[in-house]
């Protein structure tokens, strides 16, 4: 073994008593590497970061079950590495399987019949209004203007604005709802 790889197995043998000088000291001389070779093999840094960071929870917790016969520290972390690899690259295909494979959304004839019956009444109760009523809410709910700007832009006085809108809307108005128990 050469001068690094001896280092690094007294690295290795110092983070089976837990020492994080150790640990630190192993992942500054190696984090680039594995990280530029799960860049290259997961094409997102946010994934290569977290193998990273996976490969030496790993290292940390697995220190004790390095075996210098077999290879230097850095090939075992490397392997370490790939296996997180392959883990993230499945768990993407996964995932792409689950979304293509996604049923359809059937929807409840009986929604759309209710949204059509209430948006018909809306329009009865809106067509029943003065065309002044009518052209404030327009203007308030529609084109999203608030009461100063819907006076402003039409040439009202903000009070009449104001009582279009709110609780003194004329009957008309309510009737539709207040007859079919929807608003009370």
């Amino acid at each position: 073994m050469a001068g690094a790889d001896l280092e690094d197995v007294t690295l290795l043998a110092r983070l089976r008593s837990r020492d994080q000088d150790a640990f630190l000291a192993l992942y500054r001389r190696h984090a680039a590497r594995l990280h530029g070779f799960a860049l290259r093999m997961l094409n997102s840094a946010v994934d290569a970061e977290e193998t990273v960071e996976d490969v030496f929870m790993e290292v940390w917790q697995r220190a004790g079950s390095y075996d210098p016969r077999r290879g230097p520290p850095l090939a075992w972390s490397f392997i370490i590495a790939r296996s997180r690899i392959i883990d993230r690259l499945a768990k993407r295909q996964r995932d792409q399987r689950a979304l293509a494979w996604r049923p359809e959304v059937v929807k409840d004839p009986h929604d759309e019949t209710w949204s059509r019956l209430v948006a018909g009444t809306i329009r009865a109760a809106l067509d029943n209004l003065p065309r002044e009523q009518r052209e404030v809410l327009d203007a308030c709910y529609y084109a999203g203007l608030s009461q100063s700007e819907a006076a402003a832009a039409l040439g009202l006085p903000l009070g009449t604005v104001q009582d279009a809108r709110g609780s003194r809307a004329p009957s008309p108005a309510r009737r539709p709802f207040t007859k079919r128990g929807a608003r009370r």
